[in-house]
C-alpha cells in the first residue's frame, strides 16, 4: 500500500491554486491530491472560507497513492475477485487420493478394444458403404 493522499476537487476542470508559500496546486481534470499536512490544512481553510471552485467530495475524501493508476485499480479488483472465489465454500474442486502408479501392458487391454467392428475398420466399412 502506498501513501494515503487527500483529494480536493474543483468545479473547473483545469485550475491552479497558489499556496501561501508560492507553490502551485494544479487541479488536473478537476482533481488535486496531496499528503502534505500544511497544504491540506490550507485548502480546507480555503474551502471553509467559501472558495467558489474548490471542494471536498464526501465519496472520495482520500485515496491510496497506488490506486491512482487505473491498471493498479484493475489489478486490485481482480485480486479481490480471485480471493473471494478461492474462499467460496460451495466451490467444488473434487477429491483426489494419490495412488501408486502401475505400468500397463497389452494384457490389461480389454478384448472389446480389439474387436474388428470398433475403430478404423468400422470407419472404413462406413466409407465404403457411402461410395456405393
Amino acid at each position: 500500500m502506498g501513501q494515503i493522499l487527500r483529494v480536493f476537487k474543483s468545479t473547473i476542470p483545469s485550475i491552479s491554486y497558489l499556496y501561501k508559500d508560492g507553490v502551485s496546486a494544479v487541479f488536473q481534470f478537476g482533481v488535486h491530491r496531496t499528503a502534505d499536512e500544511k497544504r491540506i490544512a490550507e485548502l480546507e481553510a480555503e474551502i471553509n472560507a467559501g472558495h467558489p471552485h474548490i471542494y471536498i467530495d464526501p465519496a472520495e475524501r482520500e485515496i491510496d497513492e497506488d490506486m491512482i493508476n487505473p491498471e493498479n485499480v484493475l489489478r486490485a479488483k481482480l485480486r479481490a475477485e480471485i480471493l473471494a472465489e478461492l474462499q467460496d465454500p460451495t466451490r467444488d474442486m473434487g477429491s483426489y487420493t494419490p495412488q501408486e502408479l502401475k505400468p500397463s501392458s497389452t494384457a490389461d487391454i480389454s478384448t472389446a478394444a480389439i474387436d474388428s467392428t470398433v475403430g478404423a475398420s468400422a470407419a472404413g466399412a462406413r466409407l465404403t458403404s457411402l461410395k456405393k
